[in-house]
């Protein structure tokens, strides 16, 4: 019979592994979100302009992959930091909102934050 303490050391490891997997998935989303949309750009003729597009791309996946990896760390800031990325995550997704791969990456976003703010207790808990 599983002890109180092993169950909740599971659930946690659970969501912080679906945490993780979920910022992963959305960082590859945003990859190809940003790939269309800056060769569109470059279609249309907007050389200078979706360079830095381009540039704000690439900073909103390592941003995502930069999340996935602070999973493992117990800290106040990370938990905050997690949960405020998330949510700018969320707006950024309204930017394009009626296209499907906006919406896949909101369901993503969502799903995130259903699996962190759970993990309060890990976050502020005294390791």
């Amino acid at each position: 019979m599983k002890t109180s303490k092993k169950r909740s050391q599971e659930y946690t490891s659970r969501r912080k592994k679906y945490a993780r997997f979920l910022f992963t998935i959305n960082a590859i989303v945003w990859i190809v979100i940003g790939i269309l949309f800056v060769y569109e750009m470059i279609l249309v003729g907007n050389t200078i302009s979706s360079a830095l597009v381009a540039f704000f791309f690439v900073i909103n996946v390592l941003v995502l992959l930069a999340c996935a990896k602070l999973l493992e760390q117990r800290e106040k800031w990370i938990y905050f930091t997690l949960i405020i990325i998330t949510l700018v995550n969320i707006g950024l997704t309204f930017t394009g909102y009626p296209e499907f791969l906006y919406l896949l990456s909101l369901v993503f976003d969502v799903l995130i934050l259903f699996n962190v703010i759970p993990l309060k207790k890990y976050f502020f808990k005294e390791s």
